[in-house]
C-alpha cells in the first residue's frame, strides 16, 4: 500500500500544482490583505488600479490594521495603506509590464516609507472576467519584495490579487478589454490555493489507498 501510494502522491500533487498554475484562481485564504475603495481604469491598453490596502489577516492570530506610512500619507491616504497596480492588458487576456505594489505600515502609522508586498503579475484568468464582474490575476512569487514577502511565498508559486469590480460607465464593456472602461470595488491579496478539481483528486487517493489497504488485510487473512 505505501509502496503504491509512494508513486501516486507525487503525480497528483503535480496536477494539483498544474491546476493551480492554469489560471483557474480559486478562493483567496490567509495570509491576505483586504483592499477597499478601489477603483480601476482601461483605456484600450493600459490597466490601471488603486486602493486603500486596510488589513493583513495573517495565517495565525489577530487581524491587523494597515495604517499610513510616508508614500501613502503623500498621496492622500489619512487611515489606510495604499494598493497600486498597472499592467498592459489585450483583448484576448494577454498580460505584461504588470505589477503591483502595497505600501502601508503594520499596527502603527510611519513616517517612513514601507513596502508591504510588490511583485509581477504573470497571468489574468480571461475565463472569470469574461462571465463576471471579477478581476484574477496571478502574482509571481520569484520577485517578491517587502515586509510581507516571506508569508505570501509558498508551494504553489506566487499569490493572487482578486477583485469584484462594478462598471461606471461604458455599459456593459467592464466584460472585454476592447473598450475602454472604469469601475470601483474591492480585492483581496492572498495565496492561490487548488481547484476542487484537485480536491476530487486527492480524494480518489484515499479511495485507492483504501482499496489497497483492504485488498493487502484480505490477503494476509487469506494465509
Amino acid at each position: 500500500m505505501f509502496r503504491t501510494l509512494a508513486l501516486i502522491v507525487p503525480l497528483v500533487f503535480a496536477v494539483g500544482m498544474n491546476q493551480a498554475h492554469a489560471g483557474v484562481m480559486t478562493t483567496v485564504p490567509p495570509p491576505d490583505i483586504y483592499v477597499a475603495g478601489l477603483w480601476a481604469t482601461y483605456d484600450g491598453s493600459e490597466f490601471v488600479s488603486q486602493g486603500e490596502a486596510m488589513m493583513y489577516k495573517p495565517l495565525l492570530g489577530d487581524d491587523v490594521n494597515i495604517l499610513p506610512d510616508k508614500y501613502s500619507a503623500t498621496l492622500g491616504a489619512t487611515s489606510s495603506g495604499l494598493f497600486q497596480m498597472q499592467a498592459n492588458i489585450t483583448a484576448d487576456g494577454t498580460i505584461s509590464e504588470a505589477s503591483f505594489t502595497v505600501h502601508g505600515s503594520l499596527g502603527t502609522a510611519s513616517t517612513g516609507e514601507v513596502v508591504l508586498l510588490s511583485g509581477t503579475i504573470t497571468e489574468m484568468n480571461m475565463a472569470v472576467f469574461s462571465t463576471s464582474h471579477i478581476l484574477e490575476f496571478k502574482v509571481t512569487d520569484k520577485e517578491f519584495t517587502g515586509t510581507l514577502a516571506p508569508f505570501f511565498q509558498s508551494q504553489y508559486g506566487g499569490a493572487v490579487i482578486k477583485m469584484t469590480l462594478q462598471s461606471w460607465h461604458y455599459g456593459d464593456s467592464l466584460y472585454t478589454f476592447t473598450d475602454a472602461f472604469g469601475a470601483t470595488g474591492a480585492a483581496n491579496i492572498g495565496r492561490p490555493v487548488p481547484e476542487p478539481a484537485s480536491m476530487a483528486i486527492w480524494g480518489s487517493v484515499l479511495v485507492v489507498g483504501s482499496v489497497f489497504s483492504r485488498r493487502r488485510n484480505r490477503s494476509r487473512l487469506a494465509v
